[in-house]
Parts: structure tokens; C-alpha cells; sequence
């Protein structure tokens, strides 16, 4: 039983970061400011995968940089411009905003938010614990 409640505990938990993570983009969209960014490197994870680091200006002419969330054996290519939204003043909020970039966190999500409690759930109704 613990396992199959902690299956399903992760997953509500992963898929509440990602509402989340949604509505503040959604917010960033139309609250916040927007520039053009370049890829300009990548960052190598442990499991070999890349994550895009983007170079932006912000509003005060200051050089920001941001790197992807997300690591892909095939990350945006070096070079490509992308959109980076932001609030004024506070770099920290600063998010990529590619249509393949948000794919991809909309998929992972979905797939370990709803993967992981149906697994519990199966689990839980099996009796393995």
C-alpha cells in the first residue's frame, strides 16, 4: 500500500507543479515583458542530455542568460533565436518560451502526473504493496 500511495502522491504533486508552471507562463504572457534570446550553448547533464542556454538582453541593456529545464539528446539548435519572457525587474522569472520547449514539459508532465497514480492505483487494487 505505501508504495502504491507514494505513486500516486508523486504523481498529483507533478502535475500540480505543472498546472503551475503553466499558469505562470500564462501570466508571463500577459503580464510580462518578451525579447528575443539565442541559443547560445549547451549545458551537458549527467545522463549525457543537453540543456539550451539562451542569451537575452533585458530591459536595461544588461546580457541575462538562461538555460533550459528541460535536457534532450536533441536540444534547440546553438544559434537559434528564441522567445524569452520575463517580468521587469526580476531576472529570476525570466522563462524560454518555445513551442517544442513547452511541448516538452507538457508531455513529460502529463505523462509521470497521470503515469505515476494510475500505476498506484493498479497497485493499490492488485494488493501489492
Amino acid at each position: 500500500m505505501a508504495v502504491a500511495a507514494i505513486l500516486m502522491v508523486f504523481g498529483v504533486f507533478v502535475l500540480y507543479r505543472g498546472v503551475r508552471s503553466a499558469l505562470s507562463l500564462r501570466a508571463l504572457r500577459r503580464e510580462g515583458s518578451h525579447v528575443t534570446g539565442t541559443v547560445t550553448g549547451h549545458q551537458r547533464r549527467g545522463s549525457g542530455a543537453r540543456s539550451a542556454i539562451v542569451t537575452y538582453v533585458d530591459e536595461h541593456g544588461a546580457d541575462r542568460q538562461i538555460t533550459s529545464p528541460l535536457s534532450s539528446s536533441w536540444p534547440i539548435g546553438a544559434g537559434k533565436a528564441v522567445t524569452v519572457r520575463y517580468r521587469p525587474g526580476d531576472p529570476d522569472s525570466s522563462r524560454i518560451d518555445d513551442r517544442m520547449e513547452n511541448l516538452g514539459h507538457l508531455v513529460l508532465t502529463a505523462a509521470v502526473g497521470i503515469g505515476f497514480p494510475i500505476a498506484g492505483a493498479v497497485l493499490a487494487v492488485k494488493g501489492h504493496w
